[in-house]
């Protein structure tokens, strides 16, 4: 399983983000989460 951190990158990466700023995000909690106009599922 990859961690939040390495889907970042990945999506960072395919978008050509700038490497310097992805170098100054900070993921915090358990399960960090981008937000999204999305629905997700509900969680048990």
């Amino acid at each position: 399983m990859h961690s939040p951190a390495d889907i970042l990158e990945g999506i960072w990466t395919s978008a050509r983000g700038d490497p310097t700023a992805l170098g100054r995000v900070r993921l915090t909690g358990e399960e960090p989460q981008i937000p999204s106009s999305l629905p997700s599922p509900a969680r048990p």
